[in-house]
Order: structure tokens, then sequence, then C-alpha cells
């Protein structure tokens, strides 16, 4: 750079060839010489692109900003340890319920609460174990050997 602004600018160098100009400054300055005006010209150019930057920035149009990639197709969510976190959909609706007593500030001791939905539910368990006694006895009486099994 240093060679093409001597060539352009100094009356005596106009006519050299760059490799000319190089010989000269080594044989006047030394290899030193011929990097003195780089740090300005670095500068310079610095400045000058920021400031070109600047103005680019502030006149042009406003970039939108690119969106983020969208998620790939989620699977399905995986049991943790073997169990979905509400498998049983009574037992869901009871905690809930029992968060909402909670919440409302009902005064029913939960332990109460939860012998009173066992004793319940063991009174259901009951009424179809006699269901399922009562069309077993109806499937015995039906069958054409009430005797017992007879072997062909």
């Amino acid at each position: 750079i240093r060679a093409k602004v001597l060539q352009q600018t100094s009356n005596l160098r106009k006519g050299m060839s760059p490799m000319a100009i190089w010989r000269d400054i080594i044989a006047e300055e030394g290899v030193g010489g011929l990097y003195r005006g780089v740090l300005a010209m670095s500068y310079k150019t610095v400045l000058w692109n920021a400031l070109m930057m600047m103005c680019k920035n502030s006149v042009g149009p406003k970039r939108t900003l690119t969106p983020p990639a969208s998620p790939a197709n989620r699977p399905l969510p995986i049991p943790s340890m073997g169990r979905d976190a509400f498998s049983d959909p009574l037992a869901a609706g009871e905690k809930l319920d029992e968060i909402l007593e909670y919440i409302r500030g009902d005064p029913q001791d939960p332990i109460n609460h939860r012998v009173g939905v066992l004793e319940h539910r063991l009174g259901q368990v009951s009424e179809e174990i006699q269901e399922i006694k009562g069309l077993l006895q109806h499937l015995v009486a039906k069958s054409p050997s009430s005797g017992g099994c007879t072997a062909s």
C-alpha cells in the first residue's frame, strides 16, 4: 500500500515500479519503513467502515429478525418409571377434588374423607363381586353338563 501511495504522490517515484519503490524504501529507511503509516491507515479504514455501517443501518430499511426454527414433531410423552402421571382417572379426579376442598377452605378432615372414599369404593367392589358371582351361578346352571367335566 505504501508503495502505491508513494508512486501516486511523489514526483521522483511516479514512473517507478512497486518493486523498485520497495527497494528504494528499504535502502533509505530499512525494513521498518515498509510498515510506516500502516497503523494510521488501519484506524482510518476501521472508522470509515464503522461510519458507513451506522449510516446504512439508520437509513436503510429495518431487517426482520430471523424467527427460531420450528420445533420438530414432538414425540408422545414417555411415561416416567413405567407409569403415567395420572394413569387412574378416578384417583386424578379425587386428587383434584381434594385440592379444591383445600383451596375453598372446607373444614373436612382429609383422613376422614379418604376413609369415606375407600369405604364407598369397597362397597362398589363388593356389589360387582356379587354380580359376577350371580352371573357365574347362572352360567353353571345353564351349562349342559352341570355335573362336572367329561372327557371324550
